[in-house]
Order: structure tokens, then C-alpha cells, then sequence
């Protein structure tokens, strides 16, 4: 894994600056960047806590 700031400071010299426009990035593209031979791309759907009156929960929910 590479942390946050690295990976947004490589995007931004590359081009892509928002998430809509990293998401477009082409495979092609990514093995330019990255030297990467495959990518994996999650959608976080759900995220936070959920609180009862005696109970609480953490929740998380992702698809790749």
C-alpha cells in the first residue's frame, strides 16, 4: 500500500487531480505512473458508526 500523500502528489504531477478524474485514468496510464501491472478499484458504500441506546456498531461496506 502507498500512503495518501505520496500516491495524491504523484497523481497531481501526472495530471489527474480529482477522484473523478483518477478513476478514468487508463490501465495504459497506470503502467506509465506506477510501473503497475494491474489495478484494484474499491467503491466505499458505507462507512461510519451506528449507535443504539445500548449499543453501537462500527460499519463498513466496500465492493471492488
Amino acid at each position: 500500500m502507498v500512503p495518501v500523500t505520496p500516491m495524491e502528489e504523484t497523481f497531481k504531477y501526472n495530471g489527474p487531480t480529482t477522484p473523478t478524474d483518477i478513476q478514468g485514468v487508463t490501465p495504459a496510464k497506470l503502467r506509465d505512473i506506477f510501473g503497475a501491472d494491474a489495478a484494484l478499484y474499491t467503491k466505499v458504500k458505507r462507512y461510519g458508526c451506528v449507535y443504539t441506546v445500548l449499543d453501537s456498531k462500527t460499519v463498513v461496506a466496500a465492493s471492488a
